[in-house]
């Protein structure tokens, strides 16, 4: 008996033992030092938005957003991103107007600014200067825009993301309230979205608290880069809908970029289809005579430049073997090393061209091997040699038409300078207009060879023979030229 009762004290003891380490470990966790206690996280803690709707189609939004800041990222302020560029139900792009009217932080002026984004414009709300105390915050933005509003057969809606989804920060509540056009009787249509961008949640709810006033409210909270868009519609007749000129006007103004490029571009084309064929097309061939003898007061050289219409070593070969013929040099050969030796005593007359070499090649010697050692001398005839042909006979015998391809390029450029101050996104404009305007010059020669050779094709004046290999000729350029055809367009399709 007495052991079962000292076993029992036992017991006992290692219990209460037991339960007071319990309890020292639970207070001991749950104690923490006031200085460590855990921030509450940056947040949206209410996102409310007052939406306008005026009878010309126009709205004006305001936009109260209460945030917390810790200092964590909302440290000068907050900045909200606006789309401006959209595209309608056929896929044509469209941009609509957006102005800022006033922004305040805690009922006070704000300063702000805004940034241009690739699809619409970045608001910043703050300065650089100035860090926020940390607690709650409230901003009001209010602006205007239009082009916001569909017209259907039946009914006139509004489909708008009221908070835009890309907010870095859980938003507590959200809400929007719309005001109808005057006049109109009620919302006909009540529709709302949560959730990420394309997202279908319906945690919300919508009345109509007065009549022309429509209410929407989240029923729970919005995660980051989730939101709510909401859609209204109401009746035909109090919203001004565009007229057609209206509409033209704005499609105009839209594709601007694109117009300006694609009027640039054909404006390009009719001119150098014009210049090619004014001064670019061959003259017609007559009646061909065959000469048995060299032309009159023309060097071999000259001649081999004139067929040419342009200068290479052949013409240099041709100038020292007639000088050899002349008698002014002779020419030998010893193990694959070719050596001029001038001569004295000739009675043949050297051409300007041909005394012009004599003067560089024998400067300081009456002979030199054709060889690397000597590349300074042979270059300095090369070059007196090229010189005196171009002077002589490429004004007189070569047209160039340097005068119209500059006035080419003077319109390429024109246009491109026009695209380009007329988009928005001016930097890309700018790299694709220069890109374009070297890549169209090829794009039309391409285009004007293409065109010469189908020409050729169905020329009744040329053989069969002739015809078929013009036409493979023709279907292998064309199909050649087809992806630097894609690539204008598509370029073009990038500058609107």
């Amino acid at each position: 008996m007495l052991k079962r009762l000292l076993h029992f004290r036992a017991v006992l003891k290692t219990l209460h033992a037991g339960c007071l380490a319990a309890a020292i470990v639970l207070l001991i966790g749950g104690y923490q030092p006031a200085g460590t206690a855990t921030l509450p996280a940056e947040r949206i803690l209410s996102f409310d938005s007052r939406i306008s709707l005026n009878p010309d189609a126009s709205m004006l939004v305001t936009e109260t957003i209460r945030v917390l800041s810790t200092g964590e990222q909302i440290r000068r302020g907050i900045f909200r991103d606006f789309p401006t560029t959209y595209k309608d139900r056929a896929g044509n792009r469209y941009t609509v107007g957006f102005t800022v009217q006033a922004i305040l932080r805690n009922g006070q002026p704000e300063d702000w600014h805004t940034e241009n984004l690739s699809n619409g414009v970045r608001v910043y709300m703050g300065r650089k200067d100035h860090f926020l105390e940390p607690g709650e915050h409230t901003y009001t933005l209010t602006y205007t825009t239009d082009r916001q509003l569909g017209f259907f057969a039946d009914h006139d809606e509004l489909y708008w993301n009221v908070t835009g989804n890309g907010w870095n920060f859980r938003i507590d509540a959200a809400s929007a309230t719309v005001e109808l056009p005057p006049g109109a009787p009620g919302a006909t249509l009540l529709e709302a979205y949560t959730g990420p961008a394309g997202a279908t949640g319906s945690n919300y709810s919508a009345e109509m608290p007065s009549p022309g006033t429509a209410l929407f409210r989240t029923t729970h909270s919005l995660a980051p880069n989730e939101g709510l868009t909401i859609v209204v519609g109401w009746p035909k007749g109090f919203a001004q809908e565009p007229s057609t000129t209206e509409k033209t006007v704005f499609f105009l103004q839209d594709n601007l970029t694109l117009l300006i490029a694609a009027i640039g571009l054909i404006v390009l084309l009719i001119y150098y289809l014009l210049v090619w064929a004014a001064v670019g097309k061959d003259p017609a061939k007559g009646t061909i005579m065959p000469l048995y003898a060299p032309p009159d007061n023309l060097s071999p050289a000259a001649i081999r430049f004139l067929a040419e219409m342009d200068y290479d070593d052949k013409v240099f070969a041709a100038a020292v073997i007639d000088m050899a013929v002349k008698g002014h040099l002779a020419i030998s050969d010893s193990d694959g090393k070719y050596t001029l030796v001038k001569k004295k005593d000739a009675s043949a007359k050297l051409s300007p061209d041909e005394q012009r070499i004599m003067s560089q090649l024998f400067r300081s010697a009456t002979s030199i091997v054709l060889e690397r050692k000597n590349h300074a001398a042979i270059a300095a005839a090369k070059n007196a040699l090229k010189t005196s042909l171009t002077f002589a006979y490429e004004k007189s015998h070569f047209l160039n038409n340097r005068r119209a391809f500059v006035t080419g390029v003077i319109i390429s450029v024109a246009a491109a300078t026009a695209a380009f101050l007329s988009a928005l996104d001016q930097g890309e404009v700018l790299f694709l207009g220069i890109w374009l305007t070297v890549w169209s010059i090829g794009v039309i020669f391409l285009a004007v060879l293409v065109i010469k050779l189908w020409l050729n094709v169905f020329s009744s004046a040329r053989s069969l023979d002739t015809r078929v290999g013009s036409f493979g000729a023709a279907v292998f350029f064309s199909l050649f030229s087809l992806p630097f055809f894609a690539a204008e367009v598509f370029a073009l399709y990038m500058l609107a």
